[in-house]
């Protein structure tokens, strides 16, 4: 258990993948780091990918996120998913037993928000 008495998630990785490019931080791009916060206090080994030179970007990589700037784009989607599998690949993120969580565990308690093998 976390030191809150909520579930430790050691040894499972997530990725997160975000094409907003705008300035700023949006609703989803803060949604994104509490999710991001909450996971790696839990032990979740966090991905992030995003745009590069943007908040997001500053603000997962202070969280201690792995980020991985790429951008995204119409025109570009065949090499962005390419780019996505081979860092996958590479970096171990993935799970034969995944962990689903809804989007109240940035609110909410993740023992109750979070399962796994589904």
């Amino acid at each position: 258990m976390a030191g809150n008495g909520e579930p430790r998630l050691d040894g499972v990785a997530i990725l997160f993948l975000n094409n907003f490019a705008g300035p700023g931080i949006g609703g989803g791009e803060t949604h994104l780091v509490n999710l991001a916060r909450r996971c790696l206090d839990a032990g979740v080994d966090v991905h992030v990918m995003c745009q590069p030179g943007g908040d997001l970007e500053r603000a997962t990589r202070a969280l201690g996120a792995n980020v991985q700037a790429l951008r995204f784009g119409a025109a570009r989607l065949p090499w962005t998913l390419r780019s996505v599998r081979r860092y996958v690949s590479r970096n171990g993120v993935g799970s034969s037993t995944p962990v689903e969580c809804s989007p109240t565990w940035s609110v909410g308690s993740p023992s109750s928000a979070c399962r796994s093998g589904w």
